[in-house]
């Protein structure tokens, strides 16, 4: 998503008569949407025709304001997982401004189609926890506007009092409960806050609406009231409700999206958003650290793909095994990784890549008896506190790994 925005940047300098791009040619080359966000925060051109004229300044106050700053600053920002507000569909969302502030170029990935997606649905998973016990009326998620994930406007819409409680747990982080009414019968709604950590952007915060009736409530509670009271028993449905849903089902699929099956380390969204949310909106300093595995490619044409996923299984386990709490390591692609540390420190990532070539050829290149050899090359850059362009500083890092490579490998480069 990052790549195709700065595309349609490029694109927007040329022509920046957004009025005659070709929005379903783009989506139909892609399979991504394309939304184009005025001055007033009004979508005004789309691919996706029933989302144009939606005003987010009238429907999502929330979202305005967050769309206000984003323009302002000019950069790229992506959401993990939101709701589309027309048909409650599951999406990914970017958002830039356009160097003039003119605009703000969207990009929606759908996942409702998504293999991955499909083998994780925590939107299934709702439907079978309703099913199995009758107590619960309704279950939903929802993101920061109040939508519910997986329905319409037209099958779900807070009322007065939802919209109250709601908007209480989401700004203080505390349950809320109000007696109502839903499809006619008497009913209890609770709201709790939760935070998906393995999401990414502001839809990292989302609120889990259980909706239960209190007649059939209170016949489970008259069954087991010799050994429970009402306040355990409560608490218990709540809390195994929101455990399974939250822990097994929603955070699993948001953790395959943004990390490295083989590794198990963050993947390239994970770190630009990483970046993006740790350090470049709030001009912090840190330092990069790349690193390529030297001659895997020969590695692989001799000895097979499955023993270089194993080396680099263990390339990986060695870098998280070496970093302090407040490092992180992130697989780029292939044999490429990454290390972020939270400052410019170039004493610590100096230590770091000695530790890294030294224990490499200590621990996994001995182990094997190859014609060729194997070993790290290391590319160091620091930024400062007015240097925060994360492509900059990619790029000095990645001229730091070459010149590595130049020097006959096994060595690291500033």
């Amino acid at each position: 998503m990052k790549a195709l925005t700065f595309q349609l940047q490029d694109q927007y300098q040329q022509f920046p008569n957004v009025e005659q791009w070709d929005y379903q040619g783009f989506s139909e080359q892609y399979g991504i949407d394309l939304y184009i966000i005025d001055e007033e925060n009004v979508i005004q051109y789309s691919n996706v025709q029933q989302d144009i004229g939606l005003n987010f300044n009238l429907c999502c106050k929330t979202l305005a304001s967050l769309l206000n700053e984003r323009r302002a600053k000019g950069s790229f920002y992506v959401e993990g997982f939101d709701v589309e507000q027309a048909t409650g569909a599951i999406k990914s969302y970017s958002y830039m401004g356009t160097p003039d502030q003119k605009y703000i170029i969207q990009l929606g990935f759908s996942w409702n189609d998504n293999p991955l997606f499909k083998q994780f649905n925590f939107l299934d998973t709702i439907t079978r926890l309703k099913q199995s016990d009758s107590s619960i009326l309704d279950m939903n998620v929802l993101n920061l506007g109040g939508l519910a994930y997986g329905k319409s406007e037209d099958q779900y819409k807070l009322d007065q009092k939802g919209r109250e409680a709601f908007q209480y747990t989401l700004n203080t982080g505390e349950d809320s409960l109000y007696e109502g009414t839903w499809d006619n019968q008497d009913a209890t709604f609770l709201y709790s806050l939760y935070i998906s950590e393995e999401d990414l952007g502001a839809s990292q915060t989302k609120v889990i609406e259980l909706i239960y009736s209190k007649q059939m409530l209170q016949l489970k509670l008259d069954q087991y009231k010799k050994t429970f009271s009402f306040q355990i028993l409560l608490i218990l449905l709540v809390t195994t409700i929101l455990s399974l849903l939250l822990s097994r089902w929603l955070a699993k699929p948001i953790h395959l999206a943004f990390h490295d099956t083989l590794t198990s380390l963050g993947n390239r969204a994970y770190f630009e958003e990483y970046i993006q949310s740790k350090f470049t909106n709030s001009g912090r300093a840190f330092t990069l650290i790349m690193i390529d595995v030297d001659n895997f490619k020969l590695v692989n044409d001799n000895h097979g793909h499955d023993f270089g996923d194993k080396l680099l299984q263990s390339a990986a386990n060695l870098m998280k095994d070496a970093v302090l709490d407040d490092e992180l390591v992130f697989r780029l692609g292939g044999d490429e990784f990454i290390i972020v540390i939270p400052n410019n420190n170039f004493e610590r990532a100096e230590e770091l890549a000695k530790y890294l070539l030294v224990s490499f050829q200590e621990q996994i290149a001995t182990k094997y008896e190859f014609q060729f050899p194997i070993s790290l090359s290391i590319g160091i850059s620091t930024s400062s506190n007015n240097e925060q362009d994360v492509d900059s500083l990619m790029q000095k890092a990645d001229q730091a790994l070459y010149t590595s490579k130049k020097q006959g490998k096994n060595t690291y480069s500033y």
